[in-house]
């Protein structure tokens, strides 16, 4: 089952976009594209029924195709035992 935020901590894309720490446009612009690929991670597992780690395995090996369990959970900061290979 996916991991889900409460409806209470779920924040919208408008408020992040508004929520500025960078001060120059081009750091602006920067931040507000790793919201959004963050945000659309999120509304991905949740359209797979995946959490997030999960996710996070799929970009590895869709980026670097196959690696050993190993070198993923390296990447994913867990434990071989938390890597299933199917």
């Amino acid at each position: 089952m996916p991991e889900q935020t409460p409806a209470s901590e779920q924040v919208s894309v408008e408020d992040l976009r508004n929520l500025q720490i960078a001060t120059d446009p081009v750091g602006q612009q920067l931040q507000q594209i790793a919201i959004l690929t963050r945000k659309a991670a999120s509304n991905l597992g949740v359209a797979l029924g995946i959490n997030q780690t999960d996710v996070a395995a799929l970009e590895h090996l869709i980026t670097d195709d196959p690696l050993p369990p190993t070198e993923l959970a390296a990447r994913l900061s867990v434990t071989t035992a938390g890597i299933d290979i199917y």
